[in-house]
């Protein structure tokens, strides 16, 4: 029985926070940019993974999806998107200081 790759999606999620509390944290520093790396280019890796791996998966003779996967998804993308404005932003802050 095939299953959706939630691991994925919670490593998505895992990335975007930290990320974004990195960036909090570094408001206006250079380390900030660690945090938008974090937030940014990986967890949408993740991200991407989960959605390749989740159609190949439902290929399967049997899927089977849990409903927790719906929330799971919705939480990860507003971490992400959360992450990412907030370490944008301070990196820009950075940036404009330079």
């Amino acid at each position: 029985m095939a299953e959706p790759p939630n691991g994925l999606l919670i490593a998505a999620a895992v990335l975007a926070a930290v990320g974004g509390i990195i960036g909090a944290i570094g408001w206006g520093h250079w380390w900030s940019l660690l945090g938008w790396v974090l937030a940014g280019p990986l967890a949408i890796w993740f991200v991407a993974r989960f959605v390749a791996v989740d159609t190949e998966r439902k290929t399967a003779t049997v899927y089977s999806r849990p409903g927790s996967t719906g929330v799971l998804w919705a939480v990860a993308i507003a971490l992400v998107v959360i992450g990412i404005a907030v370490t944008a932003l301070a990196v820009g802050f950075w940036v404009g200081r330079l």
